[in-house]
C-alpha cells in the first residue's frame, strides 16, 4: 500500500485528504471536472505526474490508470481510465501543460496511449469470413503490415522522448553515479 511519502516527488501530493483545501491554486480545475474533481484530480496525479511511484511500478499504462482509479476512490473506474469521457482527456492535457510543463513528458504520455491502442489491434488476427474476397484479405494484412510500421516509429519516438527526460533528472543522475562508484563495483567484486 503506498503513502503520503511515496508521492513527495510529484508535483502535488495526491494522497492528502483534500487537494483543493491543501493546494488552492488546482481550484481551476473543477472548471473542467466538476463530478468528484477530487478523486479525479488524485487519479491523475498518481498516473501520470513523473513523480509517481506509479511510474517506476506500473510501467503499462492501462495498469497504472487502473491502480490509479483504485487508489483515488474514483466512482466510474472503467469511463475514467479507458478516457471514454472527454472531459478525462482535458482533464490530464491540463494538469500536464500547467503543473508537469514537460513537452517531452507529455509527448511520452500520448504516445503510450497510441502504442498500446495499435499493439492491440496489431494482436487481433484477421478473421476470414466466408463470402470474403482474397483481396479483402490482402488489403487487411496490408493494414496490419502498416500498423506494425507505425507502432515502430511510436516506439522510437516514446525511446527518444524518454532519453530527453530523464537526461535532465537529476535525482537519476545522481542515483546513477552512486551505484556506479569505483568503491560501489568494488564491494561486487572484494578481493578477486
Amino acid at each position: 500500500m503506498y503513502q503520503k511519502t511515496d508521492f513527495t516527488r510529484c508535483v502535488f501530493n495526491p494522497m492528502v485528504k483534500d487537494l483543493f483545501k491543501e493546494y488552492p491554486s488546482l481550484d481551476g480545475f473543477k472548471d473542467i471536472i466538476s463530478d468528484n474533481p477530487d478523486a479525479i484530480l488524485k487519479f491523475i496525479i498518481m498516473a501520470f505526474d513523473p513523480g509517481s511511484p506509479l511510474i517506476k511500478d506500473f510501467p503499462d499504462a492501462r495498469m497504472r490508470k487502473e491502480e490509479a482509479a483504485l487508489l483515488a476512490s474514483v466512482k466510474n473506474v472503467d469511463e475514467v481510465v479507458s478516457f471514454s469521457n472527454s472531459k478525462y482527456v482535458e482533464a490530464a492535457n491540463w494538469y500536464l501543460r500547467h503543473y508537469v510543463r514537460s513537452l517531452d513528458w507529455a509527448v511520452i504520455q500520448a504516445n503510450l496511449e497510441t502504442f498500446w491502442e495499435y499493439q492491440q489491434r496489431l494482436m487481433t488476427p484477421i478473421e476470414r469470413e466466408e463470402k470474403s474476397k482474397e483481396r479483402d484479405m490482402m488489403a487487411a494484412i496490408q493494414v496490419k503490415s502498416k500498423l506494425a510500421e507505425d507502432l515502430s516509429v511510436i516506439s522510437e519516438r516514446i525511446q527518444k522522448h524518454m532519453k530527453q527526460f530523464y537526461s535532465d533528472d537529476d535525482l537519476l543522475k545522481a542515483e546513477t553515479k552512486l551505484r556506479f562508484t569505483s568503491e560501489n563495483i568494488a564491494s561486487v567484486f572484494p578481493n578477486s
